[in-house]
Order: C-alpha cells, then structure tokens, then sequence
C-alpha cells in the first residue's frame, strides 16, 4: 500500500512541476510534434524512395512506411524511458536526495521505482497526445499494436 502512496505523491508533484514550468512542459511539446512531423512529412515527401529503400533492405511490404517510422519513433521513446533509470539517480545525487530517499520510512528503491514509473507514464501520454496530432496534422492514421508497444 504504501508503493501506491508514494505514487500518489509522485503524480502530485509532477502535476505541480507541470503547471510551475508550464512554458518548459509547452516548449517540449511543440519541439517534439516539430520533430515528429520533419520525420513523418520526410516519409511521405520521399514515399517512393523509402518505400523502395524498406522493401529492397528489410524485405518489409511498402505500405508499411509509415509502420517502420512509427516503430523508430516507438524505439526513441523506450530507450528514452530506460535512461530516465540513470538520469534520475544522478540528479538525486546531485541535489542530495538520494541520502534523504535512503531514510525515508519507504526506502530508496521505492520511491525512486514510482519516481521512474510516473515519469515514464508522463512520457508515453506526452508521446501519444504528439503523435494524435501528428496524426491530425497529416490526414492519417497512425495504428500501433499496443501489446507489443507496451512490452
């Protein structure tokens, strides 16, 4: 019960670094929908070459461009994730909140597992609203599988 307690805490506290750094949290979004959009309008600007490029390459069906993109996009974001593993405890040590999560009553490793989770969570629903509008923007339809997207 308390690994859920300490999530609550967790999921306030960013909520509250969110509204804080609001120009911060905007400027992310535009910059990650920016740079979302060069890649897919890239694909779809060079359709005929990538698509020649992924079936000669991968041996991949043509249609699946926009697939192999989304897949790419999928990869960024989970290495992304991981190395909030590391980033995270660095930080920590840096401003001397590792010795304060040491002794607290539930424990360095949990509260920094729903630090690392909450902040994961926030990354893939930043990502999704990104790619919903890249998907807006474009006229199409960005279909992930989303057992295999979320293992």
């Amino acid at each position: 019960m308390s690994f859920f307690r300490v999530i609550k805490a967790e999921v306030v506290r960013s909520f509250i670094i969110m509204r804080r750094y609001w120009f911060a949290t905007l400027t992310g979004m535009a910059v990650g929908y920016g740079m979302l959009m060069l890649l897919i309008v890239g694909f779809m600007s060079r359709r005929d070459e990538v698509e020649g490029l992924i079936n000669n390459k991968l041996g991949v069906d043509p249609e699946s461009a926009t697939n192999a993109a989304l897949g790419f996009i999928i990869g960024i974001f989970a290495f992304g994730i991981v190395g909030t593993f590391s980033q995270g405890l660095q930080g920590m040590m840096r401003s001397g909140q590792l010795e304060q999560l040491c002794l607290s009553p539930y424990g360095l490793v949990t509260n920094f597992m729903a630090r690392t989770m909450v902040g994961a969570v926030t990354s893939v629903l930043s990502s999704s609203v990104m790619l919903y509008f890249v998907s807006i923007t474009v006229k199409g339809r960005l279909y992930a599988d989303p057992v295999p997207t979320v293992i």
